[in-house]
């Protein structure tokens, strides 16, 4: 009989030593599931912070794709209008390459004649620096000092005009004279434009302008 109480009290404490046991691993579970639930979480809300950084940065990259799209539009228009400059400068270039100068001078007055005044006196400098001979090359100031008339750069012209008449024979000077007065008439400078209107009569006598500078010069 003292066994079978011995042996049933040691019955008794196993089962309660293991039911004691697994509430212990029960609790130790449920704390590591719950420490994963808030990992599992964490890790979620990273992965949304990663996507939402993605999009941030594919919307980025797809300005800069705009930009760069936009970038090279105006670069290719850039280039567009160098290479048209490019050929321009290579168009006024070639009458100086001709071993025709005269033709090249005819070519120019014609530009002047269409009233192209800028093209005409680029052109008339480029013979003048290629080094036209007489008796063209009081010819070229003159027709520069024309284009800047019709250009209204009047100072200019008359700087020109005074380079015609420094030369000790030019068939040219009346001409820049007739053409100095209508300069100093068109700056407003009335006494200044009489003076050099007297100048042609008294200087060139048989100039075809005299009746036209006595009118001029009367008239003011």
């Amino acid at each position: 009989m003292k066994s079978f109480l011995s042996y049933t009290a040691v019955g008794i404490w196993c089962v309660l030593a293991i039911q004691f046991t697994g509430c212990g691993n029960t609790a130790e579970l449920e704390k590591s599931l719950a420490e994963k639930d808030i990992t599992i979480d964490k890790l979620e809300g990273e992965k949304r912070e990663l996507q939402a950084e993605n999009a941030r940065l594919k919307t980025r990259v797809g300005d800069l794709e705009n930009s760069l799209t936009g970038a090279s539009g105006r670069a290719a228009d850039l280039q567009r209008q160098v290479d048209e400059l490019r050929a321009r400068l290579e168009r006024a270039k070639s009458p100086l390459e001709s071993s025709n100068l005269d033709e090249a001078y005819r070519e120019a007055l014609r530009v002047f004649m269409e009233g192209r005044y800028e093209e005409a006196a680029r052109a008339f400098e480029a013979l003048l620096s290629a080094g036209i001979p007489d008796p063209l090359n009081d010819n070229c100031h003159y027709w520069i000092g024309e284009s800047f008339f019709g250009l209204k750069r009047y100072t200019e012209a008359i700087a020109r005009f005074d380079e015609v008449l420094s030369f000790e024979w030019s068939n040219k000077k009346d001409d820049s004279q007739v053409m100095i007065a209508r300069c100093y008439a068109r700056m407003g400078e009335v006494a200044r434009a009489r003076q050099e209107y007297q100048k042609l009569i008294d200087v060139y006598p048989a100039s075809p302008y005299i009746d036209l500078a006595r009118r001029r010069a009367g008239a003011m």
